[in-house]
């Protein structure tokens, strides 16, 4: 059992790595690309959005961490009857924090001509926004599947799959 935790460690490691260092060198270049093409203010309401998505993430108030934690001793003992149990109550958890990130974030809507001020862009902010919006939700929507692959160690699947979406 210790040779398959130290094998995934290090596959985990080594993938990790790799992702990121590719990730990073890919986001240097789409952001030259951004401001060459598509402008300034299009990335300032990137990164403006982007803020205003992680504030509402706030909600989730680290359940992902907990909900990994209590997996490790179901999995280590192969019962699948409490990691059944325990799964679907965090997807009615992720439920609920989807559920109040969608509230507040469509409560936010009114107030967006405020908080961006005067764009001279042709795009509409609202639709940007709710796009912003539905990413966040739909990754919510998802989470608690991936904290099981997390409590297995099987990070290098979630990072070759979040490496693959974001980079094609």
């Amino acid at each position: 059992m210790k040779k398959s935790r130290i094998i995934s460690t290090l596959k985990n490691s080594s993938v990790s790595f790799i992702t990121n260092f590719l990730s990073m060198v890919i986001g240097v270049f789409a952001r030259w690309f951004f401001i060459r093409i598509l402008g300034k203010e299009v990335l300032g309401l990137n990164g403006l959005f982007t803020n205003i998505i992680s504030m509402l993430s706030i909600v989730e108030l680290g359940f992902g961490s907990a909900i990994t934690y209590n997996l490790y001793k179901p999995i280590a003992d192969s019962n699948i009857d409490d990691i059944k149990s325990l799964m679907k109550f965090y997807k009615k958890c992720y439920h609920a924090v989807v559920t109040i990130i969608l509230v507040i974030g469509l409560l936010l809507m009114p107030f967006l001509n405020l908080i961006v001020g005067e764009v001279e862009l042709k795009l509409n902010i609202y639709y940007i926004y709710i796009l912003f919006l539905i990413e966040t939700i739909s990754s919510y929507l998802l989470s608690y599947k991936r904290s099981i692959l997390y409590a297995n160690q099987e990070n290098f699947v979630i990072n070759l799959c979040h490496f693959r979406l974001i980079n094609l």
